[in-house]
C-alpha cells in the first residue's frame, strides 16, 4: 500500500475540505484554490512533485479543459474512501 508523505497528505486533505463544501473539481490556476492546495505557493516543480504520484496511485484525477488552461484536479473514489474509513 502506498504511504502518503506529509505534502501529499496536506494536498489530499485540502482537496477533501473543498469536496465537503461542494467543490468537486478544482482548477489550480484559480488563486482561491491554489492557495488552499499549495499554501506555500504553487509552481510547476511543486505540482510535479505531488500530483503525478497521486494520480498514478489513484488518489487524484487530473485533466485539462483546453490546452492553455491549467489542470483540473478531482478526488477519486479511492481518496474519498480514505476519509470514510478514517
Amino acid at each position: 500500500m502506498y504511504s502518503l508523505n506529509e505534502n501529499e497528505t496536506l494536498l489530499i486533505n485540502a482537496m477533501f475540505e473543498l469536496h465537503e463544501k461542494g467543490v468537486i473539481s478544482v482548477a489550480i490556476d484559480i488563486p482561491e484554490y491554489s492557495k488552499k492546495l499549495f499554501p506555500y505557493g504553487c509552481s510547476i516543480e511543486k505540482y510535479n512533485d505531488l500530483v503525478p504520484s497521486l494520480v498514478i496511485e489513484g488518489f487524484l484525477q487530473s485533466s485539462y479543459d483546453a490546452p492553455r488552461d491549467g489542470p483540473i484536479l478531482k478526488l477519486t473514489k479511492k481518496a474519498l474512501e480514505l476519509f470514510s474509513n478514517g
